[in-house]
């Protein structure tokens, strides 16, 4: 099965790409796009080749991606591996991140450089918030120290 993902990953990674070709350049044919088009238009309630397309680059990414995959062990893979783990805040914030961006983006410049500016800090303010999660969640697992101060024994009659 995870090998038939890759294969339907990689055809909706080409279809997908020669929409977007189409997008810039109107002459390049969009592949099945009389087909699918209307099947992949619905983003507020999750078109089913949206949700069918996410499920095949899951499955093709699990089959890809072993936990003990060597880039995985890699320093730059550390802030990735932190928003993976602190997934649910992460994904919520970046709703949130998604909103002043678009917001940022409309209001004051909607150029390569403000988008470029925007992701950036977006992707900084995730991480910095997983990092801080992992923070306070290793803190709150250290044992208590004991404390310097005696309690008194209760006497006994």
């Amino acid at each position: 099965i995870g090998q038939a993902a890759i294969v339907l990953a990689a055809a909706v990674a080409i279809i997908n790409f020669s929409w977007t070709l189409h997008w810039i350049w109107d002459p390049f044919p969009p592949l099945f796009a009389k087909q699918l088009w209307s099947y992949s238009l619905d983003k507020t309630n999750l078109a089913p080749l949206r949700l069918i397309s996410f499920l095949i680059l899951a499955v093709a990414t699990m089959h890809v991606v072993k936990p003990e995959s060597r880039f995985l062990q890699h320093r730059w893979a550390w802030p990735v591996i932190v928003c993976g783990q602190q997934s649910l805040y992460i994904f919520c914030v970046g709703i949130v991140l998604s909103v002043l961006g678009h917001f940022l983006l409309a209001e004051f410049s909607g150029g390569f450089v403000m988008q470029i500016c925007v992701n950036i800090v977006g992707i900084g303010v995730m991480i910095a918030l997983a990092l801080l999660l992992d923070w306070f969640k290793t803190v709150s697992r250290r044992p208590a120290r004991p404390s310097s101060v005696s309690v008194p024994s209760v006497p006994s009659e």
